[in-house]
């Protein structure tokens, strides 16, 4: 029969049970979207969505995961070392830290507030860059397991010599470099990397991922999901609407449905990179003898943009962009220079320039059209197939 002091432990025991139950990390049910992220086995991973669309309380739950040790999709070292960044510091106590740390950050599926994502029980030790703005630099977990948090806005050099397990990035960096810096941190472990944002189009780094995420052949694997308000079945519906409701026609498509805000200027809206472009090896398989043609547009304060194309045979009249150059306050001669000397070998038939340049200006000197002309002939630039000066059209 069991003593008082084992019933007592018990008793406990069952308490401690029944209160880790009610956690969130416990109670956390991903959206349907969200289970093929949580389990995507490629080391870097971008949830877009949009606002309120609950990607951030995912990326925590994702964070709160790697740094216990309790990943239910994946097997994840432990310790760890892991990195929070938002751009701003007050950004990294709300939403992030906040996220993770207030009774707030997740709801059970009655739709009542859960227990923090990190539990406190997990938790050793805070450094605080602010404690009384709530705004963490170090956690320490009981496991030995380490969540550094930092802000973009310091700049690439706050990022230096550091090496991660992990890092979740909330929304976008402003500075390129910053996300550079990250990336080099996670080389030497292996480390994975998930970033979820609204995509205002200010980061180029999250571009570059949504674009590699779509291509086949990419180099760096990259998985992608998408989320809408609407993928959140924790919101009220009157709510919703009105939200919907107050934001501007134009950012619509980004803020309910976390398309990129950049893709909607696109000239070429169709535009996909699997369908719209070759491969080096595809390219260099080709019959070189076919045409090639140059375009031009010109610019001095403004770069100068040439894009070269080969030409190929069939109906379509398709063409291959296979270089382009962008220079600033480079002149005619010396960019006519630099178009003979990469064009070496190859067979120009063409090429072609804005008409503005036929345009003279009020000092009566020779248009930018005329002086393309001259610099053809002056320095050899030739029809492949006629053997005369190249005419610009």
């Amino acid at each position: 029969m069991p003593s008082r002091s084992d019933l007592r432990r018990l008793a406990t025991l069952k308490a401690e049970l029944t209160r880790r139950g009610k956690e969130a990390l416990a109670n956390y049910k991903p959206f349907p979207k969200a289970i093929p992220w949580h389990s995507a086995l490629e080391r870097f991973r971008i949830l877009l969505g949009g606002n309120r669309a609950g990607k951030t309380t995912i990326g925590a739950v994702e964070a709160a995961w790697w740094a216990t040790g309790t990943h239910p999709f994946q097997k994840v070292p432990s310790p760890c070392k892991g990195l929070c960044v938002e751009n701003t510091w007050s950004l990294v106590g709300d939403p992030m830290w906040k996220k993770l740390a207030e009774d707030k950050g997740l709801k059970t599926a009655e739709k009542k507030a859960a227990p923090p994502i990190l539990a406190k029980r997990f938790i050793e030790s805070i450094a605080w860059t602010s404690k009384q703005l709530s705004i963490p630099s170090r956690v320490t977990l009981k496991n030995g397991s380490t969540i550094d948090f930092k802000s973009g806005d310091a700049g690439r050099t706050a990022f230096e010599g550091a090496e991660y397990d992990w890092v979740w990035i909330d929304e976008e960096l402003a500075d390129s470099l910053v996300f550079t810096e990250i990336q080099r941190g996670l080389v030497d472990r292996g480390g994975h990397l998930w970033w979820t944002a609204t995509p205002l189009a200010r980061s180029r780094a999250m571009l570059d991922l949504h674009e590699e995420a779509n291509d086949i052949g990419a180099l760096r694997k990259v998985f992608e999901s998408q989320l809408s308000i609407f993928d959140n079945p924790y919101l009220d519906e009157q709510a919703v609407a009105e939200f919907i409701a107050s934001i501007p026609e134009e950012y619509i498509q980004t803020r309910v449905y976390g398309d990129f805000l950049i893709l909607e200027g696109l000239v070429y809206g169709e535009w996909n990179k699997n369908a719209h472009e070759i491969s080096r090896q595809e390219f260099n398989d080709m019959d070189s003898r076919h045409p090639c043609a140059i375009v031009i547009d010109p610019g001095y304060a403004d770069p100068c943009a040439i894009g070269w194309f080969r030409l190929l045979p069939g109906e379509q009249r398709s063409a291959i962009m296979y270089r382009e150059s962008y220079k600033k306050r480079s002149t005619v001669k010396d960019t006519v220079k630099m178009i003979v000397r990469e064009s070496a070998g190859e067979p120009l038939v063409s090429a072609i320039i804005d008409r503005s340049s036929q345009k003279k200006d009020q000092s009566g000197a020779d248009s930018l059209y005329q002086q393309y002309q001259d610099a053809f002939k002056e320095f050899g630039l030739k029809n492949s197939l006629t053997g005369n000066t190249l005419r610009l059209d």
